[in-house]
């Protein structure tokens, strides 16, 4: 039998490949436990102005607010998985509070959105949780069925949590019930 000689020659960018690292074409979704580091790194997020997502219909879409404004100074407060979102009105006082469990599962998703051959961390990324809300103030319309889906995203490498978080989405949907808000984010990097 023969033997062959294979030889690979590799370009010098291949050579200093990571883990973490984006190529061309990246895409996944996937679900994974949320770690404690992942969890610590969740709580010291500081979440910007709420602003409520409206279309060119204003505030006839939004269902189960209470005298809604265009935007809120946001509060939150953590307590390991528990999490509250004090929503400040433009009188300075709460006007109301949105209150979840993260869950002991996120969705991971990540694609690359440019075309470009050199590893890096390019992807755009997002993590996201799904479980039940509470409501009180301008929020006491949520019922038990209420759900909410938090959506955390930025830029980074396919890594869990190896991301810059910038902006959020804070979806919320039952009976009567349908709004969103969303802004920006501090820190958790």
């Amino acid at each position: 039998m023969a033997g062959y000689l294979t030889l690979s020659f590799t370009h010098p960018q291949a050579a200093l490949a990571c883990a973490c690292c984006a190529y061309a074409g990246d895409w996944f979704e996937y679900s994974q436990p949320v770690q404690d580091f992942q969890l610590e790194s969740l709580n010291d997020l500081v979440f910007e102005d709420a602003n409520l997502y409206m279309t060119a219909a204003g505030f006839e879409t939004v269902e189960g607010i209470e005298s809604p404004q265009s935007t809120y100074r946001l509060s939150k407060s953590s307590n390991g998985r528990s999490w509250n979102l004090r929503f400040i009105g433009d009188d300075g006082e709460t006007a109301g509070n949105l209150s979840f469990f993260l869950p002991e599962q996120m969705i991971s998703f990540g694609t690359d959105l440019f075309n470009a051959p050199i590893p890096d961390t390019r992807l755009y990324r997002e993590i996201r949780f799904e479980g039940k809300i509470a409501g009180n103030g301008i929020f006491s319309g949520l019922s038990n069925e209420t759900q909410f889906k938090l959506i955390l995203k930025g830029n980074g490498g396919p890594c869990p949590l190896g991301m810059e978080f910038e902006h959020w989405v804070l979806d919320v949907s039952g009976p009567g019930v349908s709004f969103s808000f969303y802004g920006e984010l501090n820190g958790g990097n």
